[in-house]
């Protein structure tokens, strides 16, 4: 019974000491270009507007893989919004939720959950900081203010629902969101529409 016990006390050991624990370097931070409780306010060409609320961060350790042999504990830092509804139709704002989150699992990455009135960015979207340092950038002007440091996100899946026994891209779809680096979400395409930041306080 007790070498029993023994062996159990020594494999617990071994187990904790392979658990790789990771931090948000300081100096990553600023890939998340919020402060945690700014308003931002989008105008659409159409002439609709739709407000997104931040309301704070949520930091957090978790693993990514439990089961793994060398398994790893990731910090989070989620930004948290109150939004639209993102369904079509819809003319409500949803409870708080995840917006965007930092995460370093041994590299610092954005994942991405961009919803807003009626639009929705589907899709794995998570991109790693060498990504993101490397991505190809764009000028893009809006009303007086410059910006010179946009990438430019696609959804890397598509979703589909049926309209007269036909498959087609959903309504709600978001086919380009426009990143800043220095000022995080600016803009969205939806097939017929396009939707601008244009006051963020």
């Amino acid at each position: 019974m007790k070498n029993l016990v023994n062996f159990f006390l020594v494999s617990f050991l071994l187990c904790s000491s392979c658990v790789r624990n990771y931090k948000i370097p300081p100096e990553d931070y600023s890939l998340l270009p919020y402060k945690g409780h700014e308003t931002l306010v989008f105008h659409s060409s159409k002439g609709d507007i739709d407000t997104i609320f931040l309301e704070g961060e949520k930091r957090f350790a978790s693993w990514t893989n439990q089961w793994s042999l060398f398994p790893k504990n990731a910090e989070y830092l989620d930004l948290i919004a109150k939004r639209s509804d993102p369904t079509e139709g819809k003319q409500r704002y949803l409870d708080s939720s995840k917006f965007v989150t930092l995460i370093n699992d041994g590299e610092s990455k954005l994942c991405i959950d961009f919803t807003a009135k009626a639009a929705w960015f589907y899709g794995d979207s998570i991109y790693t900081k060498k990504a993101l340092l490397k991505a190809k950038t764009i000028n893009i002007q809006i009303g007086n203010t410059i910006y010179n440091d946009v990438i430019v996100l696609i959804p890397n899946k598509e979703y589909h629902e049926k309209v007269d026994g036909k498959l087609v891209d959903r309504s709600n779809t978001i086919y380009k969101l426009y990143w800043s680096k220095k000022s995080g979400f600016i803009g969205y395409d939806k097939k017929n529409e396009q939707w601008v930041l244009i006051k963020r306080y």
